[in-house]
């Protein structure tokens, strides 16, 4: 509701809540965090919720895709691409079946490719 109105604030502070005191709905509610924080270009908070994420609920379902988000947000930092390489090799291993693992693959040849060029 608060995101289709355009109310991030209102929103966050929904989410946080159920983080908090909802752990059926804490993993959706961090990742839906994330997703708000990305659109508003607050990749610092961005990191933090799906950092919380990760941690906080390490058997989600919602995981993989936690991880994924974060090296994309990583791969996009100066100096934190090696972070993310290692976060999409642990996804290739982990969890080879999830829908996005060809999108991984392909991150993965363009910055070995780009390794072994320069």
């Amino acid at each position: 509701f608060y995101r289709t109105r355009q109310m991030p604030d209102s929103a966050r502070r929904y989410l946080n809540k159920a983080a908090e005191n909802s752990p059926e709905l804490g993993d959706w509610s961090l990742l839906l965090l994330a997703d708000i924080d990305l659109s508003t270009a607050d990749t610092t908070a961005a990191l933090a919720s799906l950092e919380r994420l990760i941690s906080d609920f390490s058997d989600s379902y919602y995981v993989p895709y936690a991880m994924k988000r974060k090296a994309d947000i990583l791969m996009s930092r100066q100096g934190a691409s090696s972070e993310a390489l290692d976060i999409y090799k642990q996804l290739l291993e982990g969890y080879p079946d999830y829908p996005f693992i060809t999108d991984v693959r392909k991150k993965l040849r363009a910055a070995d490719s780009t390794r072994s060029i320069g």
